[in-house]
């Protein structure tokens, strides 16, 4: 079995068993467990609790051990402190069991000699009779298609987003994720939980969801990478067929130390991982925000196929911030051809010549906002040195003042220019209506500066020359 069909087992078990099943409920001490998550969430497979000082655990049967259930059991998870943990796995093989994961900590994430030997006798037995360990040290597997939860909270019910996220960590589950992307809920799709990485690694949980059909970008936490070259020759290929992301933790010094101590950790240089990322086509992100804005950018915006954007926008303080933004995230103002700034020059005064930042103003005056504001987009999206616009609108209730809404504008250029991302930043009391009305149509989106539509418009630049550099 390779290790794709092995993942499948944990995303979608039939059945499952929980060695060290609490009786305890959320009623009880204020905490869930993971039985009872998992009946409230809705899995339809067989769930056996495993407790031999319990008869019975949220209404159904329990076993002293799991070699007294009846029947095959795919996955096993296993809650035990870690000197019952080598036993616990022996049983499981006895029975067959091709998953197995580990909750037990104080292994390769402790301090001493004795939890590493543990840890490490742990993996051997799994291994040598036909297992696979997610762990230790792990929530495990989240599968919200199928109400398969091994966390300790309930998932959200709302729509799920298509994302399969690889993590260290509880946290990049589904209940810190930033602001959903728009339609979907906060509940992604599928996480698993790497834990200590004892055995299943990263370049596994990409191999499963290279193929997925409910994964249409993948995201990673990662702490530190187990056997390099087979991650980025892994990576490499994925990221040719799905967007990665990637959060790599402990980038100083002072966070590789916690970051150590946390999952038994040891990590590398930095800048030997952002070369190498860049090289295999992950996309790198630095915190919550951007990870937040390029889930959005490349599951509803089209890719930037070349590296000028335009900016256009009736404040001419918008030309000096957003040349700055783009510069800083490694894109050009386009050179507009000399067609376009003709065309563009009929709508503006004569003592004023139009260029690329485009304050609309002075066309404004003259012709009215919504007419001469349609007509000079048109001509930016149209010329070919512009992949990509932002386009700043003045957020104002439309009731309001309805001569400066922009919402149909922006909307009719996206229609008009599938092809081109457009992203519109805007200054006001209603950024939040605004941005409702203008993300209901395909390759438009709402970000919130500047800065932060240029670090999303390099991403999918970046992404698209990795994909024209390695066509076969």
């Amino acid at each position: 079995m390779d290790v794709a069909q092995h993942l499948k087992l944990f995303f979608d078990p039939g059945s499952l068993a929980f060695i060290g099943a609490s009786r305890k409920t959320a009623k009880d001490d204020g905490d869930t467990n993971p039985v009872e998550t998992m009946l409230a969430d809705g899995y339809k497979g067989k769930v056996y609790p495993v407790n031999p000082n319990a008869s019975e655990i949220m209404g159904l049967k329990s076993y002293r051990s799991i070699l007294d259930v009846p029947g095959g059991i795919d996955m096993a998870v296993i809650s035990l402190p870690r000197e019952r943990l080598c036993q616990a796995v022996t049983e499981c093989i006895q029975k067959r069991v091709k998953a197995i994961i580990i909750y037990s900590m104080g292994l390769d994430d402790g301090d001493d000699a004795e939890g590493k030997h543990i840890q490490a006798e742990a993996i051997r037995l799994a291994r040598e009779g036909g297992a696979r360990v997610v762990g230790p040290n792990t929530f495990g597997v989240i599968n919200a298609f199928n109400g398969l939860n091994t966390y300790w909270a309930p998932m959200y019910t709302e729509k799920k987003i298509p994302m399969g996220a690889v993590c260290q960590s509880g946290i990049f589950s589904y209940r810190s994720w930033p602001d959903p992307p728009r339609g979907w809920g906060r509940m992604v799709g599928k996480v698993l939980d790497l834990g200590n990485l004892g055995d299943i690694d990263y370049a596994d949980a990409l191999e499963y969801y290279e193929t997925d059909p409910d994964t249409k970008l993948i995201f990673l936490h990662m702490e530190r990478v187990r056997n390099g070259r087979r991650f980025f020759e892994v990576a490499r290929r994925v990221a040719r067929k799905k967007p990665i992301l990637v959060l790599k933790v402990g980038r100083s010094e002072e966070a590789a130390r916690v970051v150590a101590s946390h999952t038994g950790a040891l990590g590398g240089k930095d800048e030997v991982y952002d070369g190498a990322f860049r090289q295999c086509g992950i996309i790198r992100v630095r915190d919550v925000d951007e990870l937040a804005d390029l889930t959005r950018a490349f599951l509803f915006l089209p890719p930037l196929k070349g590296n000028g954007v335009g900016i256009i926008g009736h404040v001419g303080g918008i030309r000096g911030m957003g040349t700055d933004a783009f510069k800083a995230a490694g894109l050009n103002i386009a050179p507009l051809s000399r067609d376009t700034l003709e065309r563009m020059g009929k709508l503006f005064p004569s003592w004023i010549r139009p260029f690329n930042p485009l304050d609309t103003w002075p066309a404004g005056i003259i012709h009215g906002y919504q007419q001469s504001t349609e007509q000079l987009v048109d001509l930016m999206l149209a010329d070919p040195t512009v992949s990509g616009l932002l386009f700043v609108v003045w957020t104002v209730p439309p009731d309001e003042f309805k001569a400066w809404d922009a919402t149909d504008i922006a909307r009719r250029a996206a229609a008009r220019f599938p092809d081109k991302p457009i992203c519109t930043w805007g200054y006001g009391p209603d950024s939040a209506g605004w941005q409702a009305i203008l993300e209901k149509t395909p390759g438009l989106l709402w970000f919130p500066t500047p800065e932060r539509v240029a670090r999303a418009l390099a991403a999918l630049h970046q992404r698209w020359r990795f994909l024209q550099e390695t066509d076969e």
